[in-house]
C-alpha cells in the first residue's frame, strides 16, 4: 500500500511540474498564432482527439484489467488476511501485453486513415490553407500520443507512473525548445493572414507537438520494456474478440467524450476562420487550460486502479467515494481561481484579443464554466472506473448513447442560434444529467459509492471554496485584467486555502 501511495504522490508532483511547462507552451503559443489561427490550430487537434477515442475504444482500462488479473494472483481463497503474491507469469504477462499493443496499432492505423479521408470532405476545412495542410501533422502527433499511451502499461503494473510523468516534462521541455526556434528564429514576426511563409511557421507549431508526441513515446518505451518486453504479435483472432466482447464499453467510453470535444469541430464547421470567426481559438484556449489541469487528478485515479480490481464491493464504494470526495475539492479550487482571475489568467496567457469585449466573448467568460463542465465529467469519470471495476461497464453505453442523443437534438441547434453561449447551456445541463443517470445506475446495481466517511471533508471544501471567492472579491475589485498585481493576490489567497484544507486533505489521501 505503502508503494501505492509513493506512486500516486510522485505522479502527482511530476504532473505538477509537466502543468507549468504546459502553461508555459500556451504562453508562447497563443499569441503569437492569434485567435484565427490558434483556432485553426485547436480545430486540427481536437478533431483527431475525437477519433483518438474511438481508436482506443476502451482497450486501455480493459488490457490493464486483464493483465493486473494475470500479474497477481491470491495466494489461498481460505486466509483470514488477503495477501497477494507477485507469480511467475511473465511470459503469460508479455504476450497479452504484446497482443494489446498490436491491437492497439491496427486500431491507429485503420481509424486515423479513415479521418484523414473525412477531414478532406469537409469544405471549410478543404479552402482554408492552415487546416489542409496541417492535418496530416495533427494526425502524426495524435497516432504517436495513441502509441505512448498503451506502451505505459508495463509502468502502470510495476508501480512505475513517475517516469509517465517524466516523459511529459521531457516532450514539453524538446517542444518548447522547437517552438523557441520557430517563433523567434525562423519564423519571426509572421502575417498570418495570407503569405505562404505563414503556413509554413503554421506547420513548424505543430511539428513541434509533433516532436513532443514522439519524445513522450520514445521514452515510456525506454523505461516499459525493462519491466515487459515489446515483440510484434499480431493476433487478429484476439484482437477481433477483445473489440467485440468489449464492444459496447468501447463505444460508451468513445461517446463519453464526443459531446465535448465535438463543439470545437461544429464550431470550426458552422463558424470557419477563413470567414474571420474567432470563437473556435477563444473556446480552444479555456479548453487547453482544463485539459492542462485535468491531468493532475487522473494521476489519482490511476494509481487507485493497482489495488482496486479484486477488492470487496463495500470496499470499492468506499475507496470511489473517496476519491470522487478528492475530485470536488481539487476543482471548487479550480473553478473559484478561475471565478475570480479569469480575464488576468487569460491576458496573461493569450492577450486583449481572447477577452471579452462590447461585441465579443472571450475566453475568459467561458473558463469559470467550462470548469464546471469538466468537474462534472471527471465526477463521470469516477462511475466510468467504478462500472469497469465491478463488471457493470456495458452499462455505460446506454448512458453516454442517450446523452449525445439528446445533445445532437438541443445542443446543435442553439450552438448554430447562439454559438458559445448555446453550447455552454446544453454542455453543463448534459454532463450534469451523465452524472446523475451514473448515480441511478449505481444505485440500481448497489454499487453507488459511498460518501459518509468524507462528509466532514466536503463540508471542508465547501468552506474552501466560499473563502475563494469572498477574498477573491474583496482583493480583485480594481486590478484590471492587464495587471500583474493578481499574481500576488492569487499566492495569498491560495495559500490561506491550502492551510485551512490541508489537515483534512491529507487524511482523505490516506483513506484513498
Amino acid at each position: 500500500m505503502n508503494l501505492i501511495i509513493k506512486d500516486a504522490v510522485r505522479q502527482i508532483l511530476w504532473r505538477l511540474a509537466s502543468a507549468v511547462w504546459g502553461f508555459l507552451v500556451i504562453k508562447l503559443i497563443t499569441p503569437y498564432l492569434g485567435p484565427l489561427r490558434f483556432g485553426d490550430y485547436t480545430t486540427i487537434l481536437k478533431y483527431f482527439a475525437i477519433w483518438s477515442a474511438f481508436a482506443d475504444f476502451g482497450l486501455y482500462v480493459i488490457a490493464m484489467k486483464q493483465l493486473w488479473e494475470i500479474k497477481w494472483k491470491k495466494k489461498e481463497k481460505g486466509e483470514k488476511k488477503k495477501e497477494w503474491s507477485n507469480v511467475d507469469t511473465s511470459d503469460h504477462l508479455t504476450s497479452y501485453y504484446n497482443k494489446f499493443v498490436s491491437s492497439r496499432l491496427f486500431m491507429i492505423v485503420m481509424v486515423y486513415t479513415t479521418a484523414l479521408v473525412i477531414s478532406y470532405l469537409i469544405p471549410s476545412y478543404t479552402s482554408n490553407p492552415y487546416l489542409i495542410r496541417g492535418l496530416p501533422l495533427g494526425m502524426i502527433f495524435s497516432a504517436s500520443f495513441m502509441t505512448a499511451g498503451i506502451l505505459q502499461i508495463p509502468l502502470q503494473l510495476f508501480w512505475q507512473m513517475k517516469h509517465l510523468s517524466i516523459g511529459l516534462i521531457l516532450a514539453r521541455i524538446v517542444q518548447i525548445v522547437i517552438l523557441g526556434i520557430s517563433i523567434y528564429v525562423l519564423y519571426p514576426m509572421i502575417d498570418f493572414s495570407t503569405s505562404t511563409p505563414a503556413v509554413r511557421a503554421f506547420n513548424a507549431i505543430l511539428i513541434s507537438v509533433i516532436a513532443s508526441g514522439v519524445t513522450q513515446g520514445l521514452y515510456v518505451y525506454m523505461v516499459g520494456r525493462k519491466h515487459l518486453p515489446l515483440r510484434w504479435h499480431r493476433d487478429r483472432t484476439f484482437t477481433k474478440n477483445i473489440l467485440k466482447s468489449n464492444r459496447q464499453y468501447g463505444l460508451a467510453y468513445y461517446l463519453s467524450s464526443f459531446h465535448t470535444l465535438i463543439v470545437v469541430i461544429l464550431i470550426s464547421i458552422f463558424y470557419p476562420t477563413t470567414q474571420w470567426y474567432i470563437f473556435a481559438g477563444v473556446y480552444g484556449l479555456a479548453l487547453s487550460l482544463i485539459e492542462i489541469l485535468l491531468i493532475i487528478p487522473s494521476a489519482l485515479g490511476n494509481s487507485l486502479m493497482h489495488d482496486i480490481w479484486d477488492v470487496s464491493l463495500a470496499d470499492k464504494k468506499k475507496r470511489f467515494g473517496t476519491l470522487l470526495t478528492v475530485v470536488v475539492i481539487i476543482w471548487l479550487l479550480v473553478i473559484g481561481n478561475f471565478v475570480i482571475f479569469a480575464p488576468h489568467v487569460i491576458y496573461f496567457l493569450g492577450g486583449s484579443d481572447f477577452l471579452t469585449t462590447a461585441t465579443q466573448l472571450g475566453s475568459d467568460w467561458i473558463l469559470p464554466f467550462l470548469g464546471i463542465v469538466i468537474t462534472l465529467s471527471f465526477a463521470k469519470q469516477v462511475f466510468n472506473y467504478l462500472f469497469v471495476s465491478t463488471d457493470h461497464h456495458n452499462k455505460l453505453l446506454w448512458i453516454n448513447l442517450f446523452g449525445v442523443v439528446v445533445w445532437v437534438g438541443i445542443g446543435v441547434p442553439l450552438i448554430l442560434r447562439y454559438n458559445l453561449i448555446g453550447w455552454v447551456i446544453t454542455q453543463i445541463l448534459l454532463e450534469a444529467l451523465f452524472v446523475l443517470w451514473a448515480v441511478y445506475v449505481a444505485w440500481r446495481h448497489d454499487a453507488l459509492p459511498s460518501i459518509r466517511h468524507t462528509l466532514s471533508r466536503w463540508l471542508w471544501a465547501v468552506c474552501a471554496w466560499c473563502v475563494i471567492i469572498f477574498l477573491g472579491s474583496y482583493m480583485y475589485l480594481d486590478i484590471p485584467a492587464d495587471s500583474y498585481r493578481w499574481i500576488p493576490a492569487a499566492i495569498v489567497i491560495n495559500s490561506v486555502i491550502l492551510i485551512i484544507i490541508f489537515p483534512q486533505y491529507k487524511k482523505i489521501l490516506r483513506q484513498l
